[in-house]
């Protein structure tokens, strides 16, 4: 009997072990597929101005709606085109916006959560500058340290920006 009883605790401790694993691999997996997204993202806004390097000419112009209609936004991103909405794996909002007079562009994504968003910013590089909110954290030196990342993300939601070199 006290066999079975300590079988029984091993396997517990091993299956919630396992279920552990996977919940920091899961979280580790979300954040590495919204980087490929950003990139995604900002390489067809890179292409489909490639001629003009105009992005808008008011600041804050969204361009989601010509993003959308040229095509090649990921599959895992969640598209509505009837408000030329973009969707990211956690809910939030996905816009690009122009910046700099048309000169840049920015992503913006909503609803980042804070482990999440350490991640992404520590896999971030090539970019002019991020900001992160509600921190008001502006990060314009890559890579971006861990402890820095860190510091930028709170906890529960984020938004974080990237804004390009151009």
């Amino acid at each position: 009997m006290i066999e079975l009883i300590a079988a029984l605790a091993i396997i517990s401790v091993v299956i919630i072990g396992a279920l552990a694993l996977y919940g920091v691999a899961a979280k580790s997996s979300s954040a590495q597929q919204m980087m490929r997204d950003i990139l995604a993202i900002k390489l067809l806004t890179q292409k489909i101005y490639a001629q003009s390097h105009n992005y808008g000419a008011v600041d804050g112009t969204i361009i989601n709606n010509v993003l959308i209609t040229a095509g090649g936004i990921p599959s895992t991103i969640k598209v509505d085109t009837t408000t030329n909405s973009l969707f990211n794996s956690f809910g939030g909002i996905i816009n690009v916006r122009s910046f700099n007079n048309g000169g840049s562009f920015q992503i913006g994504s909503t609803m980042i959560p804070e482990d999440v968003c350490i991640s992404l910013l520590a896999s971030a590089s090539d970019w002019a500058n991020v900001n992160v909110t509600p921190s008001n954290a502006v990060i314009t030196t890559f890579p971006i340290l861990p402890d820095t990342a860190d510091n930028a993300c709170s906890p529960g939601n984020n938004v974080v920006w990237f804004m390009s070199r151009n």
